[in-house]
């Protein structure tokens, strides 16, 4: 009796990991079709920049999201957009303002780091530290 209960609780525990990993892949897929569809209705390329970094945001739970572009001179060089995802900008009008002006060259903060790597990277804002940029 106990070897039949104790299949029966993996079996279990194997449905919800199943059922689980397919919400998640159903969600993703869910996502990539809402990015689809926005970019398709958009009218400029930053309207449609702006509502995917809305939603992979939203997906992520991220508070903050920023979208960078090559320089039109130097493509390995990313400048800042004035395209943002903010849950709280009044809070991060500071942070915004200065990644304004930032240039960033491959492997040279974060978003040189994402240009060089591919990979996203977690971040964290310290207005105390030497770095405005600091890595998780």
């Amino acid at each position: 009796m106990q070897e039949r209960t104790a299949s029966l609780q993996r079996e279990n525990k194997d449905r919800i990991r199943t059922e689980e990993a397919l919400h998640q892949k159903t969600t993703l897929i869910k996502l990539h079709q809402e990015i689809a569809v926005a970019a398709n209705k958009a009218l400029t390329m930053e309207d449609a920049a702006q509502a995917c970094i809305d939603k992979v945001c939203d997906y992520m739970r991220w508070p903050i999201g920023h979208v960078f572009f090559p320089s039109e001179n130097s493509p390995t060089e990313m400048l800042s957009s004035s395209i943002w995802h903010l849950d709280d900008a009044k809070k991060l009008e500071e942070f915004q303002n200065i990644m304004a002006s930032y240039r960033f060259s491959p492997n040279v903060g974060l978003p040189g780091t994402v240009l060089a790597t591919k990979n996203r990277i977690g971040y964290h804002f310290r207005k105390k530290k030497g770095s405005l940029l600091e890595q998780k």
